[in-house]
C-alpha cells in the first residue's frame, strides 16, 4: 500500500500496467518520483535513529564539559 501511495504522491494515473520487466516507460509514467517517494519511505525510521544519536552526542559533550569544569 506505500507503493500504491507513492504513485499517487508522484501523479501515477494507473495508465501503465506494469506487466513485463523491460518494458519502456511512457512519458506519463512519473517513475522517477515514484522512486524517490519509495526512498524517502526508506529514510523515515532513520529520522528517529539520528535524533537519538544527536541527542546522546550532546549530553555526552555537556557532561564531559561539567568534569571538565569541575576539576578546575
Amino acid at each position: 500500500m506505500l507503493i500504491a501511495l507513492g504513485g499517487v504522491i508522484a501523479g501515477y494515473d494507473g495508465s501503465f500496467s506494469f506487466e513485463r520487466i523491460g518494458l519502456e516507460f511512457p512519458d506519463t509514467v512519473p517513475y522517477v518520483a515514484m522512486r524517490l517517494v519509495s526512498c524517502f519511505y526508506l529514510l523515515l525510521p532513520f529520522k528517529k535513529i539520528i535524533f537519538n544519536v544527536f541527542i546522546c552526542l550532546l549530553f555526552s559533550i555537556l557532561y564531559a564539559a561539567f568534569i571538565v569544569l569541575d576539576a578546575v
